[in-house]
């Protein structure tokens, strides 16, 4: 819509809930719970946590890229659902849809048991800086289980996009 496009354009992220079907959130959801079932932290439906250490930061627990892997079926099939694609295509304003910096999907994972969240000490940005000040491209990130307050690792900073856009070079 209109306004998601202008807050899109202000704050550099717009949320759209529903824009997948759940059937494909499932597809994923399965695919990662496959690997976590393989690890012995989820099985018959529930979280097999008792006997994990808590992780401390910089810990996170589990490495997403070593202990899941990012070549999940149903993680990569969400980048061709057509709702998807039709709102990359949109927010990248005619530009193409290419994978060469990212070919497939990165799964960013955390457990649901840390004692407490934090905010980290250090940032970091995930996309190259052009010496246009044009964005690079859209991330799009999609909730596979529900996150609660306090729950995940991952923030994203509302008008980030265009931090130093005045500098030469950062």
């Amino acid at each position: 819509s209109a306004d998601e496009r202008q807050a899109f354009e202000n704050d550099g992220l717009v949320r759209l809930p529903g824009l997948i079907p759940e059937a494909a959130v499932r597809r994923a959801r399965d695919s990662v719970l496959e690997a976590l079932e393989r690890l012995g932290l989820w099985k018959d439906g529930a979280w097999r946590l008792d006997a994990r250490e808590k992780p401390r930061w910089p810990d996170s627990g589990v490495k997403a890229s070593r202990d899941i892997g990012n070549r999940r079926s149903g993680v990569e099939a969400l980048l061709n659902e057509p709702a998807i694609l039709g709102v990359a295509d949109q927010l990248l304003e005619g530009r193409p849809f290419e994978r060469r910096i990212y070919p497939r999907p990165q799964i960013l994972f955390t457990l649901p048991n840390a004692d407490r969240w934090f905010l980290p000490g250090h940032w970091h940005c995930d996309c190259p800086r052009l010496g246009s000040g044009r964005s690079p491209g859209v991330q799009m990130f999609a909730c596979l289980d529900l996150v609660e307050p306090g729950g995940g690792g991952t923030v994203v900073v509302a008008g980030s996009h265009r931090l130093l856009n005045g500098a030469q070079f950062i």
